[in-house]
């Protein structure tokens, strides 16, 4: 299972872009940057390349709610 937390900003203008933090099982943590519009579906794609996970066997939570 995997915690997935959109980042703060102290910057006080919007920006194009997001700072998203996935949380692993094992305490392990990734950093990813996208842009606001884009779907999270590439961000769950772009974790799974990175572990070498299948992306049909893993779970993506928000705040405890299944993706």
């Amino acid at each position: 299972m995997l915690n997935v937390e959109e980042g703060r900003s102290s910057v006080t203008g919007p920006s194009p872009y997001i700072h998203l933090r996935v949380k692993g099982q094992n305490g392990n943590e990734e950093y990813f940057k996208m842009k606001r519009g884009a779907q999270l579906r590439k961000l769950m794609t772009a974790y799974c390349e990175r572990r070498s996970l299948q992306f049909d066997d893993t779970v993506f939570l928000f705040d405890g709610r299944l993706l």
